[in-house]
């Protein structure tokens, strides 16, 4: 397992570091002034690039979502849209315009690739896929009034593609909402992992989940959805030449959805940390997408980051609420500690549970974390300083892209 080791004087990567006379209460919560977040472990890491400088305090806390999924309404076999994005016949979950309404700062919109056969047609027909949800994405940040489903939404927001934590930081700093893009099952990449560098030179690319709901050819899934793909016994020799180039790449290895096994190949074999971007507790409540303490703890030994996800599946039996979303993220940081933990909603991919079913509500999950006993700096770290920690820490270590081919 590659463990981030500080170097003299620095502190260890991805503690959420205390200044002197902190400690811990008695439930893992740390009390006292904490490191703002989205500055990261201050002076660690591998590399000798410094983490970003934190948000002014006279700017609001900084909310950030780790995975939403992009609307897209299915046509044909290529899974190409029939409608615009945004402006589907179902009410979304998510727009620039409900993120600013609700307080959230930044989301990662995630293109959603479903499994499908592993040949060449299926692979074919997942990059095309890709390919228009990335330009799906970059359309969406670029405009300067997105169109929202509701119509209280409509044209009020602004976003801004971003590649880096000091292009979030910078978004936030003039209201605008930061979108960054993520590829949701590496299926898409088929056997090529050279596209890696592609997607990210050309649309940005913050994190690949290996699997989704199946094994493709990088490893195996939690869920096999019935398939009869071939099992790999955790990650293949194709995963783990893919964990190698998203490290190269500066994009977070996303291990939600794989194996227990898969998972931890992926912790040994990735030299950046790693995160679950959308998963819950699986001693709260076993459901086979969620983690268990053995797999957290490693993560956390990574110096990785769970995000915990408000899917009323993942959170408990029948429906569920802020009360179990937040029991899920105390017992994530009663076992990690506060600087490997985060929030995610998959909305629009099958998230939301009562009292936050879309970005418009974010502010009331704010406000149960404060009932909970969270103080500013556990929920800066929380709500996105954790993740975007691991994100800089990736592409502090990453090769330069290579060039594009002409």
């Amino acid at each position: 397992m590659v463990a981030f080791k500080a170097g003299p004087g620095q502190r260890a990567l991805g503690q959420f570091v205390m200044d002197e006379g902190h400690s811990m209460d008695r439930t893992g919560n740390m009390r006292g002034t904490a490191t703002n977040a989205l500055q990261g472990a201050s002076s660690a890491g591998a590399g000798p690039a410094s983490c970003p400088q934190p948000i002014p305090v006279s700017k609001p806390m900084l909310r950030l979502d780790s995975h939403i999924d992009l609307p897209w309404p299915e046509r044909d076999s290529h899974g190409l849209p029939a409608t615009t994005p945004f402006e589907t016949p179902q009410p979304c979950q998510f727009s620039p315009a409900l993120a600013r309404e609700g307080g959230l700062g930044a989301a990662v919109l995630a293109a959603y690739v479903p499994q499908g056969p592993l040949d060449t047609q299926g692979h074919g027909a997942a990059w095309a896929r890709l390919q228009a949800q990335m330009g799906a994405i970059h359309a969406l940040a670029n405009s300067t009034g997105v169109n929202g489903s509701r119509a209280r939404g409509a044209g009020q927001a602004t976003a801004r593609l971003c590649h880096s934590t000091n292009d979030v930081r910078a978004a936030h700093q003039v209201g605008q909402v930061a979108i960054l893009p993520a590829l949701e099952n590496g299926y898409a990449l088929g056997e090529d992992m050279g596209r890696i560098a592609t997607v990210k030179r050309k649309w940005g690319l913050t994190y690949v989940t290996l699997t989704h709901n199946g094994h493709n050819l990088l490893g195996d899934s939690c869920v096999s959805a019935g398939l009869g793909a071939p099992a790999h016994g955790g990650l293949s020799e194709l995963g783990r030449e893919a964990v190698r180039a998203l490290n190269q790449a500066g994009v977070l290895v996303d291990v939600s959805h794989a194996s227990p096994q898969a998972m931890m190949e992926a912790l040994r074999h990735s030299t950046a940390p790693v995160i679950a971007s959308h998963s819950a507790m699986k001693a709260l409540h076993p459901h086979p997408r969620n983690l268990d303490d053995k797999q957290l703890l490693a993560l956390r030994e990574q110096g990785g980051v769970v995000q915990v996800a408000a899917v009323r599946f993942f959170l408990a039996r029948g429906q569920a609420g802020l009360g179990h979303l937040v029991a899920h993220i105390r017992h994530a940081v009663r076992l990690m500690g506060v600087g490997h933990v985060g929030i995610s909603s998959d909305f629009d991919g099958g998230g939301g549970i009562e009292g936050w079913q879309g970005a418009d509500q974010t502010m009331a999950v704010d406000q149960a974390l404060v009932a909970a006993g969270f103080d500013e700096s556990e929920r800066t770290a929380l709500w996105g300083g954790n993740f975007l920690r691991a994100l800089h820490q990736a592409q502090a270590i990453a090769s330069p892209l290579p060039a594009a081919a002409p």
